[in-house]
């Protein structure tokens, strides 16, 4: 489906710089050419600065039946554990503090905290064979996407809310980011990481431009959005994983 508009400000008017052809979804290896292609193609919006494609495939397609599984790599694991650490430390997490992780995949997010015998973790995976994968070593999921019935469910209730290499993937970003802070209570705090528009350019990671990516942020695009839903950006960080995220 074609998408006219920017997803962060609505503006009409976007300036294609990219066009990647007509191409494969990613993580869809086929023993034959015989696969579905769709167009890849990114634009820029002229009044926010905002990234993104400007074509969208649904996300049941993307994500219902999911074959990348996070914890098959060991920098990811190093990086979800060392994130763990800093977070309990920096936002004063207890035992009994609730943690909630959007989409979770296999749970790599959270296992750090399962094994420090963390009491209120839960995952939040859309793929349902990765979801039971998560369920079946130990970290309790939930398999669906985050919407308003689940955002309700969890509503005013964790006190870390993480949400790592997802920020990307959906087309209604805003109410997205609505959905991730009402889960959050009065003093939680939400830390997302996303891949950073500015490392890809420089470094020219046209890899990382793929169908599951719809948005590609700046850290003033991310602002924006969440200055419209009343939210502050109160840190943000350089980090290594997948070439150079935010």
């Amino acid at each position: 489906m074609k998408i006219n508009k920017c997803l962060v400000c609505k503006n009409k008017n976007l300036v294609k710089y990219l066009d990647l052809g007509n191409q494969p979804l990613a993580n869809n290896l086929s023993k034959n050419f015989k696969v579905s292609k769709f167009p890849l193609q990114v634009v820029f919006c002229n009044k926010c600065y905002h990234n993104q494609l400007n074509y969208e495939v649904k996300k049941e397609k993307l994500f219902k039946n999911y074959l990348y599984l996070s914890s098959q790599s060991k920098t990811l694991q190093n990086h979800f554990n060392k994130s763990a650490k800093k977070y309990i430390k920096y936002f004063k997490l207890k035992k009994n503090s609730s943690i909630i992780d959007v989409g979770s995949n296999d749970g790599i997010a959270l296992k750090y905290y399962e094994e420090k015998n963390f009491k209120n973790i839960l995952g939040i995976e859309p793929a349902k064979n990765v979801a039971y994968l998560a369920n079946k070593r130990g970290i309790k999921t939930i398999n669906s996407f985050l919407n308003y019935k689940v955002s309700k469910k969890f509503e005013n209730r964790a006190d870390l809310v993480t949400a790592s290499n997802v920020f990307a993937h959906n087309k209604d970003i805003i109410k997205l980011a609505k959905y991730l802070i009402n889960l959050l209570s009065k003093n939680g705090v939400l830390v997302i990481e996303v891949q950073y528009l500015i490392t890809l350019i420089k470094k020219n990671l046209f890899d990382n431009i793929y169908h599951e990516h719809i948005h590609y942020w700046s850290l003033s695009s991310l602002s924006l959005l969440f200055k419209n839903i009343n939210c502050t950006i109160f840190d943000a960080e350089l980090i290594d994983t997948h070439g150079g995220s935010l």
